[in-house]
């Protein structure tokens, strides 16, 4: 059997015998060198190819002048078919990527074909509408993956839109409460509508919520500032960042009604990493363990050493995360405002924060929670060399 016949009876299975050589009379075999165009979109075709040796590619013109390309094709592949049944323009322009030869049938021929040997031009039509069909039902699967992808994506844009919205009102309530309780304390104090010990109050009040002002802004902006500059690490003790953090929050945690209990095992090494950095990390981990703690409530905070890591766990008997909001904790502009009846104040920025700072240091950070029960917070850093 000639090469020819070959690839005609590997592409059109059904011919056999006779009607394999009628067919083989009428394909002429061509060579093309390497980016060679064979069919140019809006040209019309009177040629069907069978691709023997070689690869190329189908691209077709969109908005104009932009190349896209929709497929490549290899040995006992074809195109141009439908130039076989009727003459119209090409849909697509192909080029060889590759030296190819191609096997060749012209329209001309095949009708007269057709004529001469209906049977043989009849199977060569029905293995060509087979293919047509495999090939619409592999487009149509594509097309509805892509459509599926493409409704996913969008859906993800909405919800991180919507998530930004809030935020942004988050925000601006979360700037506002305090500004005006601070600017209506110290209006009291300027229209001397205190004296005494009220106004002493009325200014620790007023810096109090300043306070909570500044540290929003300081936040905000150091997630932002995470983004664009990279840390100088250095060695840093863990525990001693720990006690720094315990001792600010102490204060805040006896007015919560709330213990802390702080265990440090012995001859825990250094951590590479920027000090200031794993302070607000560890700091926004101990003030999430507050906000979310009953009354009478009590946190660990534990730091051990496990298989050349610095662990830190911090566990509290909290309201917990509802599973539902697992996934989405450490996100950005999320925030898990109620749990059952508690309802809670923020914008959401500590966790992204931790997150963001454990994985500079090239940690990893866990999460454990228990609707109603508490949650616990692992995170494990390298240890210093």
């Amino acid at each position: 059997m000639s090469d020819v016949a070959d690839i005609l009876q590997r592409t059109f299975p059904g011919l056999k015998g006779g009607g394999l050589e009628h067919l083989e009379a009428v394909a002429r075999k061509r060579f093309y060198s390497s980016d060679a165009v064979v069919v140019r979109e809006k040209e019309v075709g009177q040629t069907f190819f069978i691709i023997v040796q070689g690869e190329v590619e189908v691209t077709k013109q969109v908005d104009g002048q932009t190349q896209r390309v929709l497929q490549r094709h290899g040995p006992g592949e074809f195109f141009g078919e439908m130039a076989l049944i009727e003459t119209l323009p090409r849909t697509a322009t192909v080029r060889t990527l590759t030296p190819t030869t191609l096997l060749e049938i012209s329209k001309d021929e095949f009708d007269a074909e057709l004529s001469r040997h209906p049977a043989v031009a009849l199977t060569v039509i029905r293995t060509l509408t087979q293919r047509l069909r495999q090939a619409d039902q592999r487009a149509i699967s594509e097309l509805s993956q892509k459509n599926e992808e493409l409704a996913r994506v969008n859906r993800e844009l909405t919800q991180q839109e919507q998530a930004r919205s809030e935020f942004l009102t988050t925000v601006a309530h979360e700037l506002r409460t305090p500004l005006t309780s601070a600017n209506g304390y110290l209006m009291l104090v300027a229209n001397g509508r205190m004296d005494g010990d009220q106004v002493q109050h009325a200014i620790n009040r007023a810096l109090r919520h300043i306070k909570r002002v500044v540290k929003l802004a300081n936040d905000i902006l150091f997630l932002q500032e995470m983004d664009l500059i990279l840390p100088e690490f250095s060695p840093a003790s863990l525990p001693e960042i720990i006690s720094r953090v315990v001792g600010r929050r102490r204060q805040q945690m006896i007015e919560a009604d709330l213990s802390i209990q702080v265990q440090v095992d012995e001859d825990i090494p250094r951590v590479m990493g920027d000090p200031e950095w794993l302070d607000r990390a560890t700091d926004a981990l101990l003030d999430n363990a507050t906000k979310f703690s009953p009354e009478g409530g009590k946190v660990l905070v534990r730091v051990t050493r496990r298989s050349g890591r610095v662990q830190l766990t911090i566990q509290d008997q909290g309201v917990g995360i509802p599973a539902d909001q697992m996934d989405c904790i450490f996100g950005r502009f999320e925030r898990g405002r109620q749990s059952g009846p508690y309802l809670f104040d923020g914008v959401g920025l500590g966790l992204p924060l931790v997150r963001q700072v454990v994985e500079q240091h090239g940690g990893t950070i866990e999460v454990d929670s228990t609707e109603g029960q508490g949650s616990t917070f692992i995170i494990s850093l390298p240890a210093a060399c």
